[in-house]
């Protein structure tokens, strides 16, 4: 395992913490807002919150996965094989 391979790693897993955390937290200002402020009000900061936390990953992980394609093209590339991929097409 080189040492990219292992920083890589560690950013998904860094940010599947940071996932984890930050719904406990949107969900825990949501009950907040809904005690203090109103239960709409509550309902909006869940629903908004948990769905920018949701579109935050998706797009955090659609960049590592691009990473993964572009790596793997070019060792295709280099290898003088440009049409083959290691993966399967869906």
């Amino acid at each position: 395992m080189t040492l990219k391979n292992f920083i890589i790693g560690f950013g998904s897993r860094f940010i599947d913490i940071i996932v984890v955390i930050s719904i406990i937290l949107v969900v825990l200002a949501a009950l907040i807002a809904m005690f203090n402020v109103g239960f709409f009000y509550g309902v909006g900061v869940l629903v908004l919150g948990s769905l920018s936390v949701i579109m935050s990953t998706f797009f955090l992980y659609l960049m590592i996965d691009i990473r993964e394609k572009l790596v793997t093209i070019a060792a295709n590339t280099a290898a003088g094989n440009p049409g083959v991929s290691s993966e399967k097409t869906e």
